[in-house]
């Protein structure tokens, strides 16, 4: 059998495009047809944030919540699951275009493959958030900037402006990733000049044009969420949590990676005995990347985390570990370069069956966990909420005591958020009943619309202080619901009160209002 050419272009797309196909395919459809409800932070902070359409959250950029009000909006419930899958594929793309430029089209390819073997491309997938989000971002500022650094043209550092402009759109934490960019070209005498240059600083214009209706948002919101991000991360309590913290983090992402470990053994690149033949059909010997190209992926492959975990050691704020996940994009491409004497014993065809394996295999294990994860645990999940039913009886709740539209939900966002999502009005979700952070709901608003309140009532608990304190308040009653996969179980109890609006509203019988 000959050889397989480090230069099959052909071979390595059709590789890249087969991973994206099954990627998108499974990991939307199964989630998809098993779920009931969407996943939490798909209603939490991206239909309750995305229908209002503002400039910024109280706890993050906007355009990921963006992103979920339009899939959704288009697709319904599949939108978002298809959403977050073709954000992982794009990541994909940008990882296998970069290693393609310093590595040839087969090795990205191979580095590409093995990032489903990194934690963060595969389980927490199907919950499209601010994590996931930010993964084809950070892709696509790395080959941004390494094509400027490689060209020098003008166009590719606008398109690194646009991209970093995009990222700080997406999460703050871009701002790590950013300031390794901004340092890296002073590490090496042949890349300080580029400073003397046009490039960086139309990079910087066009960042600032795409980021600057957020920063006028945070200014006019007294940069709200900024103090969500320490309050989330926590303040070191003292010097053992202080280096606890940081030290958990790196301990869980190294774990993280322990699949992608597995991965290169079946693949033949950790051999597993002292044989040290070349498989037959194996690719030929292996080129070594770049000096420059060894550099900016150790810099950007290891770079992030360690930045990260400096600067939670010297402020004393936690990081917790899915932040971790847009900061490993080049972890395939670093154990290609660092195993490359293995490359001519690379089992081609058994990486390629042993990822796609994974990647139905998790599909297979996502879907069992949601349809059965119910019984096993004794208690219901957040995919199995009773969603359709409650919008459907707290409406028509609505109705009959005012005659009106349902325009705003009050409550913890979780329960108000199932509720506005479901009902047929798609109301807006009034975050906690506190308008500061959901400035959407002005009191002329809440005086005109009113608003339905709810909250859990388990052992008739009243209504939080924040909701029985909005203006006309009055208490409803409570409802209880059965949990669609596990009935025997104590059903939900939900609380509803009644913030009248301003003049009562005569309805059609389709439930508008004329």
């Amino acid at each position: 059998m000959t050889a397989i050419p480090d230069t099959d272009s052909r071979l390595a797309w059709r590789l890249v495009g087969g991973l994206c196909l099954l990627q998108a395919t499974l990991l939307s459809v199964v989630p998809w047809a098993t779920h009931l409800s969407l996943p939490l932070d798909v209603v939490r902070e991206g239909l309750a944030w995305g229908r209002e359409w503002q400039w910024g959250y109280h706890k993050h950029p906007p355009l990921p919540s963006w992103i979920v009000e339009l899939s959704f909006r288009m697709l319904g419930d599949y939108g978002p699951f298809l959403a977050a899958q073709l954000a992982v594929c794009a990541t994909y793309l940008f990882v296998f275009l970069l290693g393609r430029a310093m590595l040839g089209p087969l090795r990205a390819a191979v580095g590409t493959l093995l990032l489903v073997g990194v934690f963060y491309f595969l389980w927490p997938t199907p919950e499209f958030n601010h994590n996931l989000a930010q993964m084809p971002v950070w892709a696509a500022v790395l080959y941004c900037f390494h094509r400027a650094l490689m060209t020098g043209a003008l166009g590719w550092w606008a398109a690194l402006g646009l991209c970093a402009g995009v990222g700080l759109l997406t999460k703050y934490a871009a701002i790590v990733l950013l300031l390794l960019v901004v340092a890296y070209p002073l590490l090496a005498r042949e890349t300080r000049s580029i400073y003397r240059s046009a490039g960086p600083y139309v990079a910087v214009a066009l960042a600032s044009l795409v980021v600057a209706p957020h920063l006028a948002w945070l200014v006019a919101h007294d940069f709200l969420p900024f103090a969500h991000a320490e309050a989330r991360g926590g303040v070191a309590p003292d010097l053992w949590w202080r280096i606890g913290n940081p030290a958990n983090f790196l301990l869980a992402q190294a774990i993280d990676h322990l699949p992608m470990v597995v991965l290169l053994a079946v693949g033949g690149l950790i051999p597993l005995s002292r044989a040290r033949a070349a498989v037959p059909g194996a690719p030929a010997v292996a080129a070594a990347p770049a000096p420059a190209d060894r550099r900016f992926l150790l810099v950007f492959g290891l770079g992030p985390a360690a930045l990260a975990v400096a600067l939670s050691l010297a402020a004393g704020i936690g990081i917790r570990q899915m932040w971790g996940a847009p900061m490993w994009n080049l972890s395939g491409l670093l154990a290609v370069m660092w195993l490359a004497r293995s490359w001519p014993r690379l089992r081609l065809g058994r990486l390629a069956a042993a990822t796609f394996a994974l990647i139905a295999l998790v599909a297979a294990a996502y879907g069992g966990r949601v349809l059965y994860g119910d019984r096993i645990e004794g208690r219901p999940g957040r995919a199995t909420w009773p969603d359709r039913e409650m919008a459907a009886r707290l409406e028509a709740l609505w109705r009959e005591r005012t005659g009106c539209p349902l325009g705003i939900v009050a409550g913890e966002t979780w329960l108000a958020g199932l509720i506005a999502m479901r009902a047929r009005s798609r109301p807006s979700v009034f975050l906690h009943g506190d308008a500061r952070i959901a400035p959407w709901i002005t009191p002329g608003r809440l005086a005109a619309e009113g608003a339905l309140a709810v909250w859990r009532a388990e052992e008739g608990r009243g209504p939080p202080r924040s909701l029985a304190r909005l203006p006309g308040f009055s208490l409803g009653g409570i409802d209880l619901f059965a949990w669609p996969r596990l009935p025997e179980a104590p059903p939900l109890a939900v609380g509803w009160g009644i913030v009248p609006p301003r003049a009562p509203c005569a309805m059609d019988p389709g439930g508008t209002s004329p």
